[in-house]
């Protein structure tokens, strides 16, 4: 068996997760968090392990409706608003924001589809690029921020991996 490529491994970590954003909300808000935890964890470690990519054809753009449909299901979680510092690197720290999971991970669907689309019209290269550049610069702050406020909520549920473990 042939040892998955970077690129291979990032298109199987996004084509879940656009399915799931794309997919009617159910009512278990605690497995809607479970869902995003594990789907959050695998894009990251597929992107930060993706090669850079160049771009030759440009990405198609999301419309702010269908950006809307995706965010308004991310509504099932079992919060939206968490507290956020923008930036953990200014010492004394600034003062925190409040953040929006829905929002989040809407970004992060808004940003990796468009590489999926140019990925299955046959522009690698492109789609590559396109991950990995707004990985860089928007949707690795919603996606790690995103995280840090699940993991959060898990561990002041008291049931950090329990759900997961089970299944």
């Amino acid at each position: 068996m042939r040892q998955m490529s970077e690129i291979d491994q990032f298109v199987s970590a996004v084509r879940p997760f656009i399915e799931w954003a794309e997919s009617p909300a159910t009512t278990d808000a605690h497995g809607e968090a479970v869902a995003a935890r594990r789907h959050v964890i695998g894009l990251i470690a597929a992107a930060i392990a993706l090669p850079e990519g160049a771009p030759d054809l440009e990405a198609a753009t999301i419309s702010h409706e269908e950006y809307k449909i995706v965010y308004h299901r991310f509504g099932a979680l079992p919060f939206n608003y968490y507290s956020e510092c923008f930036n953990p690197l200014r010492v004394p720290p600034e003062e925190p924001g409040v953040a929006d999971l829905a929002d989040d991970l809407a970004d992060i669907w808004r940003d990796v589809k468009p590489g999926l689309l140019l990925y299955d019209a046959g522009s690698t290269d492109s789609a590559v690029w396109h991950w990995s550049n707004h990985y860089a610069w928007h949707w690795g702050h919603h996606a790690t921020a995103a995280l840090y406020a699940l993991q959060s909520w898990f561990s002041s549920a008291g049931d950090d991996d329990a759900a997961e473990r089970s299944s």
